[in-house]
């Protein structure tokens, strides 16, 4: 994600990107965006949360991608995040 000199891409922007590439069933791109949250978006705002991994487990499921999905489970819930109900779907 390109960052704008005026606005750095914040955990909202890369919820809005791994969404949008969610629902266009680019799976690959929303988990690499999910992987690159950490590294560019200052702390402490640098960590995914239930609605990044929500929007990211839709893309697998989208993408046909079960074990991917599985493995963000577990990432989820090594990161101290309880996935909920809509994490299930």
């Amino acid at each position: 994600m390109e960052a704008s000199p005026s606005a750095p891409p914040d955990r909202i922007s890369y919820n809005t990107a791994i969404a949008a590439c969610s629902r266009c069933g680019e799976w690959r791109t929303a988990l690499r965006l999910l992987g690159e949250m950490a590294e560019r978006v200052p702390p402490p705002r640098n960590t995914p949360d239930a609605h990044s991994y929500g929007a990211a487990l839709s893309a697998c499921e989208r993408g046909g991608q079960p074990d991917e999905a599985l493995r963000l489970l577990e990432r989820m819930r090594s990161e101290g995040l309880r996935p909920g109900l809509v994490h299930y779907h």
